[in-house]
């Protein structure tokens, strides 16, 4: 499927990489002047101004996009953006961590260069006076240069000596070296056009590879440069230096701090201001043009003029614009991107109900055809025909242009051809794989409103457990639940599985690694974009048949748009899908390098033109395991067909449970005292026990029936002002966070609140209470770092807690404790409380609620309504036991022998 075009920001530290990047998007990256403010790619959401098909047919007061905004007929599409750490020189070699960083570019279509031209900062970033900036672009590009030269020249021995015996084309052997920088054929063979090469690669020196290189670089990384800081009094200078050297139609001016302050000020209500504007209107100025209230503007105080005077003289007046928005349009124009308007009825451009047009623009990459627009746009789903303006049916084959084609794709399902099985035919592929139903039957559910609910086991009969050889529901062989085992043994008689489980390593040896490869094969085997090749990927076996029964879309997180995601915000849920989504990238990405050697996976999964394997894949095989693995007591992790289509049910109402028989087959059985009716669903726990976040994260719902959150895991971090913070992060293992959990009906104290986090005595002791660190000698001759307690040798760092205990000041220990964790929780329900002002405002505003869908809306809401009342109680109980510790004697104590020094804040 044809990837979305990634812009990647780059530049060296205190550029104005993070801030151009924040004036481009709502995302916030941390901004500063130390070298690793962002350690991990940040992939953010900016918008690209164009001018929308709804200004070429007169439709503009009906323009409602589903994503961005359109005003006047200049509309704002969203495009992605990749934010990698700041560059500093000898990156190519490591330096910083910079062949990490280099690394994290290798997908990016075009990037934008941030050059500080105030000259104020050196390489590195650092403060100084008179530096010369275009230097910056020179070592910048050397940096690209060398990392892809430095890992072509590894291997160069090997691949000349393939390219000679496989007789291959130059483009062809490049192509393989150059294809995990998502380069194509085509791209190579522009880049060896440009230089005009004519002896054979074998016979290639050193400096003609670098010239090859220099012109890949070129080709695939084609650069903006953006030059920040333009209203210093240096920048004139240096402006007009790089305006020598390089394309001028590759250079913008810009002030990415002018661009955040002016939209600051119009969000604040102070200045009316469109992004990427020559002008400015202020209340003063509505006035003079006949508006008495001055637009419902606010006044400004005498600095505040002053301050937007000064910046309308020496940045939009002088420059035409703060040139933010004009980085984006010119990285786009070297990349040729088309915008294209799908819509579902090409006469009246709307996309559904209601009156609104042109809801959607998607960007392809200059050459795209037809074909690719209607493949990003429709995926998988069959193509009957399509139509242009006018109702006149378009070629597949044809190019796309600006302005030729705001297309309708017309959608034909034919149901022999599609992925997915009818649920309710699952029974007839039991019974052929030997799986024992009894008195049960699958089908769909369906909402009082219609809605699919999904896939779930029902009576067929009454039944209950009185009947002695009726309590089996279900049984299936052993031999067909997915488990480690399974996947391994499929992998002796399948050579492309095994080829694959070989190539990625340990992955492939934990149960979730092979599962997911082995469904990702499958999908691979029966996808109908491979139907008509000789040679199919995969042996077939009653798997490859079973996926078909899964369902085409699940309902986690993970799946939740950018704008979905937002709404997380507080919640103990949106940190654990960034990591999610940040781990899912890492795997796909290795998957990808470990394979793309593999022909077919070259083929079939990674080649530009005909690989169809996407993150969108990867994500969806994951959720089908987390959403149906089950822990069996003999084959531990394992998917069981025709059992994962049970649901859910609390405790009360659930009506089966899973187990394994004697000869170690699954089986459904229904539970003791319980009963079915005829037509009745047949549900098990996925574990009562759970808290609400993991439910979604792993379910993607909240119970109805649910009235408590149960636990909440927060993130916490040693202060940055602790001398001892770095040693601490080296030796302390401990996961840094802290668990809140409400005690259950069956505790002493039912409905308290506890808190759990070894990790937070390490950031209550100090070396003034008698925590040192030092280098020892191992006996191997090596060097690790030990840790001591009042010279004790601690050991390993889980002990510290019991030596706190163990001191007279515990209950100090235990307030620091609580102090810290008490302010880490109140900071989160502050956050939890504005994202529910935000939730207030969608719900109440019929537009914004089209970009959400309503089962998630309703599915965030639940979670942090409850979330709030778990953190609402802890804070109460924290308070509580803080009063408790400081009232208790050994504070006291502590507080009146410190009289004279200063005390410890414990408010």
């Amino acid at each position: 499927m044809p990837r979305d075009p990634l812009i990647g920001l780059v530049g060296k530290p205190s550029s104005g990489k993070s801030t151009t990047l924040n004036s481009l998007t709502d995302a916030s990256s941390k901004v500063g002047n130390f070298p690793f403010t962002t350690i991990d790619p940040q992939r953010a959401i900016g918008y690209l101004q164009i001018e929308c098909a709804c200004k070429r047919f007169n439709v503009s007061d009906k323009c409602k996009p589903n994503y961005g905004s359109c005003v006047d007929g200049r509309r704002s599409v969203p495009i992605e953006l990749l934010d990698v750490a700041g560059l500093v020189p000898g990156a190519h070699q490591g330096r910083g961590l910079g062949n990490k960083f280099l690394d994290d570019l290798r997908h990016a279509d075009a990037l934008i260069h941030v050059v500080d031209v105030s000259g104020t900062t050196d390489a590195e970033g650092k403060a100084t006076r008179g530096y010369d900036p275009s230097v910056d672009i020179e070592w910048l590009r050397s940096e690209i240069v060398r990392w892809v030269l430095g890992n072509l020249m590894q291997k160069w021995g090997s691949i000349k000596r393939r390219h000679v015996a496989t007789k291959s084309t130059a483009v062809d052997t490049l192509q393989g070296q150059f294809s995990g920088y998502g380069s194509t054929s085509a791209t190579v063979a522009r880049c060896l056009d440009r230089i005009g090469l004519k002896e054979p690669l074998e016979e290639w020196s050193d400096d003609t590879i670098e010239r090859v290189v220099q012109a890949f670089i070129d080709e695939k990384f084609p650069t903006v440069f953006a030059l920040n800081k333009i209203d210093h009094p240096d920048a004139d200078k240096n402006i007009s230096k790089i305006a020598k050297m390089q394309d001028p139609k590759s250079i913008v001016l810009c002030s990415a701090i002018s661009e955040v302050f002016l939209r600051r000020l119009a969000k604040q209500g102070y200045i009316k201001y469109t992004e990427g504007s020559e002008f400015l209107d202020t209340r003063e100025d509505l006035i003079e043009m006949g508006d008495p209230d001055g637009g419902g503007l606010k006044e400004m105080d005498e600095k505040l003029k002053n301050r937007v005077e000064n910046l309308k003289d020496m940045v939009l007046y002088r420059f035409g614009s703060t040139g933010v928005v004009q980085c984006l349009s010119r990285a786009a124009e070297l990349l040729g991107l088309v915008p294209v308007f799908p819509v579902k009825n090409v006469h009246t451009f709307s996309s559904g109900a209601g009156n609104a047009v042109f809801r959607d623009c998607v960007l392809v990459k200059k050459g795209s055809t037809v074909a690719d627009v209607a493949h990003k746009v429709m995926g998988d789903v069959p193509i009957s025909y399509i139509e242009g303006v006018g109702g006149t049916r378009v070629s597949e084959d044809e190019v796309v242009e600006v302005g030729k084609y705001d297309s309708e794709l017309s959608q034909q399902r034919n149901d022999m051809r599609h992925d997915y099985l009818p649920v309710e035919a699952l029974s007839h592929w039991a019974k052929l794989n030997g799986i024992y139903l009894e008195g049960v039957a699958f089908q769909k559910l369906h909402g009082e409103d219609g809605t699919d609910k999904g896939s779930a086991i029902v009576a067929t009969a009454e039944k209950n457990d009185e009947e002695a050889e009726a309590d089996t529901l279900l049984t299936v062989p052993s031999d067909l639940a997915l488990t480690l085992e399974y996947v391994h043994n499929h992998a002796k008689i399948d050579r492309h599985l095994r080829e694959v489980l070989d190539a990625v390593g340990d992955f492939g040896r934990t149960a979730r690694g092979a599962i997911l490869i082995f469904l990702i094969v499958q999908i691979t085997h029966a996808s109908p974009d491979f139907a008509n090749q000789r040679q199919k990927i995969g042996v077939s076996n009653p798997w490859t048949e079973y996926i078909r029964f899964m369902p085409a879309s699940i309902p986690l997180p993970i799946f939740y748009s950018a704008e979905e995601r937002e709404l997380l915000g507080g919640t103990s849920l949106q940190a654990a899908v960034d990591a999610k989504l940040g781990s899912l990238e890492k795997e796909f990405e290795h998957l990808r390098q470990a394979t793309e050697d593999i022909p077919w996976c070259q083929e079939h999964w990674w080649d530009e033109d005909t690989g169809k394997f996407t993150f969108d894949d990867w994500k969806y095989v994951d959720a089908v395991y987390r959403s149906r693995v089950v822990d069996l007591p003999r084959s531990g992790h394992a998917i069981v067909p025709c059992v994962d289509m049970a649901n859910h049910a609390c405790e009360d109402l659930v009506k089966a449970r899973y187990d394994e028989d004697g000869a170690g087959n699954a089986v459904l059985q229904l539970r003791t005292g319980k009963k079915l009716r005829f037509g009745e669903e047949v549900t098990i726990s996925y574990g009562d026990e759970k808290p609400a976040s993991e439910m979604v994260f792993s379910y993607g719902f909240v119970e109805n029936e649910r009235t408590d959150a149960k636990q909440i895991f927060l993130d916490l971090d040693i202060p940055d002002d602790d001398p001892l913070k770095m040693a601490k992060q080296v030796f302390c293992k401990e996961v840094p966070g802290v668990r809140i959990t409400r005690a259950t009906t069956a505790c002493p104290e039912p409905g308290k609140t506890t808190w759990d986090s070894p990790f937070v005595w390490w950031a209550c002791v100090n070396e003034e209470d008698g925590l040192n660190f030092d280098v020892v000698q191992t006996t191997d001759g090596g060097k690790e770092l030990r840790a001591t307690w009042k010279g004790e040798d601690m050991g390993t760092p889980s002990r510290l807690k019991d030596l706190l205990a163990a001191d007279p000041l515990w209950a100090i220990f235990q307030l620091r404790a609580v102090v810290l964790i008490l302010e880490r929780v109140e900071t989160q329900l502050v956050i939890l409380r504005e994202t529910e002002k935000l939730g207030a405002e969608i719900s109440n505003d019929e537009d914004m609620r089209t970009l959400f869908r309503p089962d998630v809306l309703n599915t965030i809401s639940s979670l942090r309504r409850l979330e709030a009342e778990l953190l609402q109680s802890s804070i109460e109980d924290l308070m509580s036991r803080r009063q408790e510790l400081i009232t208790s004697e050994t504070v006291t104590a502590y507080l009146n022998q410190q009289s004279d020094d200063v005390e410890e804040d414990f408010s």
